[in-house]
């Protein structure tokens, strides 16, 4: 388990129940196992405790809330257990968290659905230039909880309609 910034967390698990910034702060913020697990340690405003978030990947590569803990008086004991929990989650075999009620399976952006003559100049460069694999990492992550509405999203992001796609995924995605 390593502290990572808020930045880094957001970029990964950008969308929180919105009652959590009424009722804590998120403090510290941690991956581990090369993002397999996600946590985050809240102070909780009205019993001015510790808590702490475990988010793993669900069916749809969505990292969502595994395992909740609360009432720790200091900041190290609910540490303590964090890491206790998360050595079990990162040694347990598993990539996948079923959490049941995933309906649709990852989109897979980058996955060529039209052939490379047809292919957007900009997406072979994103898809395939080692230079661009923190773009391609980034983009990934945010696809995996977009709702493609009119299921052309793809076909138009990897062809014709690259730039307004990036940016409707630019919007969608806030850093």
């Amino acid at each position: 388990m390593r502290e990572i910034s808020q930045k880094q967390f957001n970029a990964y698990c950008y969308a929180r129940q919105p009652l959590l910034r009424v009722m804590s702060n998120e403090i510290k913020w941690y991956e581990a196992g090369n993002r397999k697990v996600l946590a985050t340690l809240i102070l909780d405003k009205a019993d001015q405790d510790y808590n702490f978030v475990i988010l793993v990947r669900d069916a749809r590569r969505l990292f969502r809330a595994w395992n909740v803990s609360c009432s720790h008086p200091t900041i190290e004991d609910a540490e303590k257990e964090l890491a206790e929990k998360i050595d079990v989650l990162v040694n347990d075999g598993q990539d996948v968290y079923v959490q049941g009620d995933e309906v649709k399976p990852p989109h897979d952006i980058l996955l060529p659905v039209v052939d490379e003559a047809n292919q957007h100049e900009y997406f072979r460069v994103l898809a395939n230039e080692k230079r661009m694999e923190a773009a391609r990492n980034l983009i990934v992550e945010a696809v995996y909880s977009y709702i493609d509405v009119d299921g052309n999203y793809i076909k138009e992001f990897q062809t014709h309609g690259f730039d307004a796609r990036l940016w409707e995924l630019f919007l969608y995605f806030p850093l």
